[in-house]
């Protein structure tokens, strides 16, 4: 009998929990001392390494992160694929796990191919996740009777800068009021930090874009805010980031009241099939993507510029990826 099965169920949830913190701070040190990438991109990947770190005590009692093997990777992903998550959702834990393996100096290199996990395959691009202009709206009218209006003009304005400038949501709550300042009088809404760190200049040719900067630096005054100041959020050392929690708590929360039931119905000849889940602030990227490359088409502009254009507003300066984005 091994000394596993000797213990009590409670000794033995107590040694779990042991494992477990263990491993996570193994895990805790690479994410405090990494500065690879965005923190947007270290965050979820250490989040993944955390739901690993309690399988492994879990399953295996595994005490140290260096000596993952192969196997409890693939025991890792099967478990994740029979609850049913998403393709996408496991390939990007996969490729956390990875990361780490990596940065631990582990000494077992995990599988790179994918193709044992037996996965359905990803279809980016297959279905139109953009909100409808009539779903904005009510979003903004949801978000502004609520409480008698005001206490949620910031989910208005991030969803506003979502709409006209394909703002990524960590990108909408870093906007300072500067940037405002500088986009009305360049023309160019510039984005200093995006993913990855690239910055990118967003072109400001709309009246309805003109008219967004207009209000929300009026907003900011009224607010006593500086050029120096956060649009959306205070200036404390973890607002943006409470802030950016706070704008994805409300469309989860809040979505099915601005979701049009019948979108899937709502569909041109020759388009894509509207999604009907996982509408988010990201879906905000194609509604704005899909407006600026229909302008620029009215507009006589070449297909290959507007492909080119696109890309680089959107800040990933590859033609082949705003073919997601495309209604």
């Amino acid at each position: 009998m091994s000394n596993k099965e000797k213990l009590t169920p409670e000794q033995q949830a107590e040694r779990t929990r042991g494992l477990y913190k263990n491993l996570e701070r193994q895990a805790h040190r690479v994410f405090r001392h990494d500065r690879s990438g965005s923190i947007d991109t270290r965050k979820p990947y250490y989040a993944a390494e955390k739901r690993f770190c309690r399988f492994l005590a879990e399953n295996y009692s595994l005490q140290n992160l260096k000596n993952v093997e192969p196997r409890h990777f693939y025991a890792f992903a099967k478990e994740m694929k029979a609850k049913g998550l998403s393709t996408s959702y496991i390939y990007a834990t996969l490729s956390a796990i990875r990361y780490y393996n990596d940065k631990l100096g582990g000494k077992n290199e995990m599988p790179k191919d994918n193709k044992e996990l037996h996965l359905e395959k990803r279809h980016p691009g297959a279905l139109n996740r953009a909100w409808m202009d009539s779903e904005i709206e009510k979003a903004c009218r949801v978000a502004y009777e609520m409480k008698g209006g005001g206490d949620h003009l910031d989910i208005i304005a991030a969803f506003r800068l979502g709409q006209r400038f394909g703002l990524r949501v960590n990108e909408s709550v870093q906007v300072k009021v500067g940037d405002l300042e500088y986009a009305l009088r360049t023309r160019q809404f510039h984005v200093p930090r995006g993913k990855c760190g690239q910055r990118r200049d967003i072109p400001v040719t709309t009246k309805e874009q003109i008219t967004l900067l207009e209000k929300l630096l009026a907003y900011a005054k009224k607010k006593g805010k500086e050029s120096g100041d956060y649009l959306l959020c205070d200036n404390h050392e973890n607002s943006v980031f409470e802030e950016k929690k706070r704008i994805e708590r409300w469309i989860s929360n809040h979505k099915h009241k601005c979701q049009d039931p019948d979108r899937a119905s709502k569909v041109e000849p020759g388009k894509k099939p509207r999604a009907t889940k996982r509408l988010g602030f990201h879906s905000l990227r194609h509604t704005y993507t899909q407006k600026s490359m229909k302008d620029m088409r009215e507009q006589g502009l070449p297909e290959k510029k507007v492909q080119k254009e696109a890309s680089e507003s959107l800040g990933h300066h590859r033609t082949s990826i705003t073919k997601i984005y495309e209604e």
